[in-house]
């Protein structure tokens, strides 16, 4: 399937999924509601319903307004299998898309676009990328995707690349000389790092390195749940120790304790 079709079916999909907590949103509070109205609400983990061929149709823009976001964080270049040039012309697709629905979305390219989004009545997207292939081991390949404003990227998709292991890396080289030089760039560039699919000894390498706080996107507590894609006691103290966030995943069946 070729990026174009990708993000197509990505709308398709959505389309066809029901609204998620119709139910129960008729049981939230009116403070509830209130708060959750006027906070900046960024969900850290989306695919959004984004088509570079068509705008939205009615029904699926109506509930893309119903979710309240300010703005989200999407994944481009896929788990690690595009290449830099593949993953710039996505990026174009992407900006295609948006292009044919300027009114429901927009590009955060700063951290200030966010709250000027909702004041605007439109949900921002932040490009990011989880994988590391795109970048082909070159640091100077995070300048051309800063450049066409993606904002955080990671240093592996679970496997080992040439700036360090991922969750599933059979073993562990930690953070790399490349991998070093990459969180320096990134930090230069203002480009946020996650680490959510880097393991333990890269993750905690890549928060010492770095001089701006480090992202855990998507993950679970090591703690509750041991499995590779959760995160450990002392890796969340050390992210948080240095201003950086986690968002937990509802990915029960890895992040729920086992009865």
């Amino acid at each position: 399937m070729d990026r174009r079709s990708l993000l197509a079916g990505a709308a398709a999909a959505f389309a066809a999924a029901p609204l998620s907590g119709a139910l129960a949103a008729q049981k939230i509070s009116p403070e509830a509601r209130r708060l959750y109205r006027d906070a900046l609400v960024i969900d850290g983990n989306l695919v959004a319903p984004l088509d570079p061929t068509a705008p939205l149709d009615a029904t699926l823009r109506g509930q893309v307004r119903a979710s309240g976001l300010s703005a989200f964080k999407m994944t481009l270049g896929g788990p690690g299998r595009q290449n830099r040039a593949e993953t710039t012309e996505e990026c174009g697709l992407v900006d295609k898309a948006i292009g044919l629905n300027g009114d429901l979305f927009t590009r955060i390219r700063k951290p200030g676009d966010i709250a000027a989004a909702k004041a605007a009545g439109r949900i921002g997207l932040i490009a990011s990328f989880e994988a590391g292939e795109m970048l082909e081991g070159q640091v100077e390949s995070i300048d051309h995707f800063r450049a066409l404003d993606v904002l955080v990227m990671g240093l592996s998709y679970n496997l080992t690349t040439p700036f360090g292991s991922g969750v599933m890396s059979k073993t562990s080289t930690g953070l790399t000389e490349l991998g070093r030089q990459a969180v320096d760039r990134m930090n230069r560039l203002g480009v946020t790092l996650d680490i959510s699919h880097s393991d333990e000894t890269t993750g905690l390498a890549a928060i010492e390195a770095s001089r701006r706080p480090v992202l855990v996107t998507h993950a679970g507590s090591g703690a509750i749940r041991p499995h590779p894609r959760n995160k450990s006691d002392r890796l969340m103290r050390a992210l948080a120790e240095r201003g950086g966030v986690i968002g937990i995943f509802d990915l029960s069946y890895i992040s729920v304790a086992p009865e």
